[in-house]
């Protein structure tokens, strides 16, 4: 059995500035689609819907729903990820393979992702958003 992360592993700040580690929940290594997953940089929690979102940069920036949190943290249940979901652009257009993708908002119906990219054409590394599959209103593949 391979042994859980050290909280100065997994936190993004010391624990002196006041984070606790309350349980670490192990993922499944492949998605729902079979191909490998990992590169989290960045997560959001949609509290209406139990579904805790993922941003990815590898290699091929994606969003990866989880549904069953709440019961995974109660013990009645599992975390399930749901279809990987690739990055597009405000036209609907993939986002480049290296879009590094470091912040994750949820905003009613659109997901808003920031990256630390350097713009190398117009529009290039500004933040993008668009609907998220699964939220009210929400529609497309972004």
């Amino acid at each position: 059995m391979e042994t859980p992360p050290t909280a100065a592993q997994v936190l993004p700040c010391p624990l002196a500035a006041g984070w606790e580690l309350v349980r670490t929940i192990p993922l499944p290594r492949t998605g729902s689609d079979g191909q490998p997953m990992g590169g989290f940089s960045a997560a959001a929690y949609d509290q209406d819907d139990d579904r805790l979102w993922l941003l990815s940069d590898a290699p091929r920036g994606h969003l990866v729903p989880f549904s069953g949190l709440r019961a995974q943290l109660t013990g009645r249940g599992a975390l399930r990820a749901g279809p990987r979901l690739l990055l597009r652009d405000g036209a609907g257009e993939l986002l480049p393979e290296g879009f590094d993708g470091e912040g994750l908002v949820l905003a009613g119906d659109e997901a808003w992702i920031v990256s630390e990219g350097r713009r190398s054409s117009p529009g290039a590394g500004q933040p993008s958003g668009g609907p998220r599959p699964g939220a009210t209103g929400g529609s497309g593949n972004r």
